[in-house]
């Protein structure tokens, strides 16, 4: 078998500048899918710069085929407020969903997961979906802003991410194989796990072999050299078949800006995918570069 990778841009829509970044990317053949938080306001500005950007024809400088057929776009499947940015809340009824008195998403996967029933994550998800749609966008994947529906804290609600992707025949970040860099993992977790690794055959619905992402905090690297070694680690243990690696790109701030540890990592991660070590990595381990089967964003159309 081959070893594909899907190198997925996520948390699109946050803010004017992420989107700038991630367009740029697109343009250098250096991403192959984004997913998108069809509620965060620049989600559709971000759609548009991405439909506008052209991409070259002619292999990825990733080491993948061209990209110019387009990027896949996933859902990132939103069900916590990032109230730095302003105050989302569901695009259904969901009165499990917000927080007493308004309507607004809880601000933790905690309360969340707390709080929340499975037919109105069924009823969002379905929501976020239909957005997506009636923008002109067909997702070819799913996955969840802060990990809201794998039961990491609490109950999960992958059962029911499962069946929307049935329904609408999306890919779903879970992966098949746990990722190592993630260290241990609670019982109970690995028990959800390979509940839905079963679901998911049962169902149909296609799932990674594994993830990648750079687990840790800003504040817990000692720098950008930390995160490259390691990625490229991860490279190196990637497993035959289609995986995935997720990252957030923010290009860097204009000096004299205070940079937390938090947007350091984003900037860092947006320095990876233009260093040639993360490139010639790619290479020498034979990892193709592709996007996700099925629906894809056209691409300067």
């Amino acid at each position: 078998m081959s070893r594909r990778l899907v190198i997925t841009a996520d948390d699109i829509g946050l803010d004017e500048r992420t989107v700038g970044a991630v367009a740029e990317l697109a343009r250098a053949g250096r991403l192959s899918a984004v997913s998108v938080i069809p509620m965060a306001p620049g989600a559709f500005q971000a759609l548009e710069i991405l439909r506008a950007s052209p991409v070259p024809s002619g292999r990825s400088p990733m080491g993948g085929q061209g990209l110019n057929a387009g990027l896949s776009i996933g859902l990132h499947a939103t069900f916590t407020a990032d109230l730095a940015r302003g105050a989302w809340g569901p695009l259904s009824p969901g009165a499990s969903l917000v927080r007493p008195g308004g309507r607004q998403f809880h601000t933790n996967v905690v309360d969340f997961a707390a709080a929340a029933h499975p037919q109105d994550v069924l009823a969002e998800l379905r929501a976020q979906i239909a957005l997506l749609r009636d923008s002109g966008v067909r997702p070819s994947h799913l996955d969840s802003h802060h990990g809201a529906i794998y039961g990491l804290v609490g109950p999960d609600f992958v059962q029911v991410a499962l069946e929307v992707c049935a329904e609408n025949g999306l890919a779903l970040r879970l992966p098949r194989t746990l990722p190592w860099a993630m260290g241990e993992v609670a019982p109970s977790a690995r028990l959800t796990h390979e509940r839905g690794i079963a679901a998911a055959d049962a169902l149909g619905v296609r799932l990674p072999e594994t993830i990648m992402t750079e687990w840790r905090p800003g504040a817990a690297l000692s720098g950008y050299a930390d995160l490259r070694d390691s990625y490229l680690a991860m490279l190196r243990q990637l497993p035959d078949g289609l995986s995935e690696i997720f990252l957030h790109q923010a290009p860097p701030p204009t000096p004299g800006t205070r940079c937390s540890s938090a947007l350091a990592k984003r900037v860092w991660e947006y320095r990876l995918l233009h260093d040639d070590a993360f490139g010639e990595a790619l290479a020498t381990e034979g990892i193709e570069v592709v996007s996700w089967p099925g629906a894809r964003l056209p691409i300067n159309a």
